[in-house]
């Protein structure tokens, strides 16, 4: 579905000239697939059958051997074994944590990386009176959208109903749940970078560390200034409002690097993630907003405002 990246036949192309594709189930006494040599492959497009024997009968699984590789990329890879293997570990943390996947990288194994966020048994009292409120270290969310239509093609979403893909085409429709969740908390230590929401799609983390949620720019004043609301506490620049927040459903660009920003899924996620109007009260109440934010961004604003 080229849920993540640019797809099979782009990524392994730019590292080597041959891609052998081979599978087997257990049982089985070989593995059998196909070879893309791309100096080799003519205008039909038709590949060999390969295959080869297997040592143990009960393997299965799948597995993609990349030949003839760029020189060039090649010696910028190899020397980067380390940098790599933390990346991967990052952005596919919630993965390796919560399925069987592994990753390795020369047989060491790629590690999640975890925040290290307070209990959320953790609260800070927050106003007085009737006004007075627990606001936890961690806040979770768990918000059911309308079910919709995915395309099995390409894996689009769109209104329940319609016959064919308004992006491709296609009539494989398939009706899914549409859900927001995750959690959002308060790290155990400030950083000038190491802050801010990793937002995931399909198990993978699109957007790692993203500010933009502290970000606010009045809708009816699209080309004002965007008014940046956290951190705005001594020390300067230093944050620790994190979390991770799953958006199956939101559209991404076709290099699946970045969420569409424009679109109304992304719009109302954020609405639901950080409110409408502003964190701060007092320009909540110059843009006419409910100077209480009551978002699970606002209420961590709220309560952790002050770096004690």
């Amino acid at each position: 579905l080229g849920l993540f990246g640019m797809g099979f036949s782009i990524s392994t192309a730019r590292l080597g000239r041959v891609a052998d594709i081979l599978t087997t189930c257990a049982g089985e006494n070989e593995w059998r697939g196909v070879r893309i040599d791309l100096d080799e492959i003519g205008e039909g497009f038709d590949v060999p059958e390969i295959g080869e024997p297997k040592d143990d009968p009960s393997e299965h699984g799948t597995k993609i051997v990349i030949r003839r590789l760029d020189p060039d990329r090649l010696r910028f890879l190899s020397s980067k074994h380390e940098l790599i293997r933390q990346r991967l570990g990052h952005v596919y943390s919630w993965l390796l944590d919560h399925t069987a996947i592994t990753i390795r990288i020369n047989g060491k194994v790629a590690t999640p990386r975890r925040h290290c966020v307070w209990s959320e048994d953790r609260y800070v009292p927050y106003g007085r009176g009737a006004q007075s409120e627990m606001i936890p270290a961690v806040i979770p969310i768990d918000h059911e959208l309308p079910e919709a239509d995915a395309c099995g093609d390409c894996g689009h979403w769109q209104q329940s109903g319609l016959e064919e893909c308004g992006r491709c085409g296609g009539t494989d429709m398939r009706h899914r749940r549409r859900r927001i969740h995750g959690w959002v908390g308060i790290q155990r230590y400030l950083h000038t970078d190491q802050f801010g929401i990793d937002f995931i799609r399909n198990g993978r983390k699109i957007l790692m560390s993203d500010k933009s949620v502290f970000e606010w720019t009045d809708v009816n004043d699209p080309a004002g200034a965007v008014l940046v609301e956290y951190p705005i506490e001594i020390p300067a620049n230093h944050g620790r409002i994190v979390g991770e927040i799953h958006l199956d459903h939101v559209p991404v660009d076709y290099k699946k690097d970045r969420f569409e920003t424009s679109s109304r899924e992304w719009i109302w996620a954020m609405e639901l993630i950080r409110g409408k109007g502003p964190l701060r009260p007092q320009y909540a109440k110059k843009y006419n907003y409910d100077e209480s934010n009551d978002s699970p961004i606002g209420r961590l604003f709220r309560g952790y405002q002050k770096n004690k």
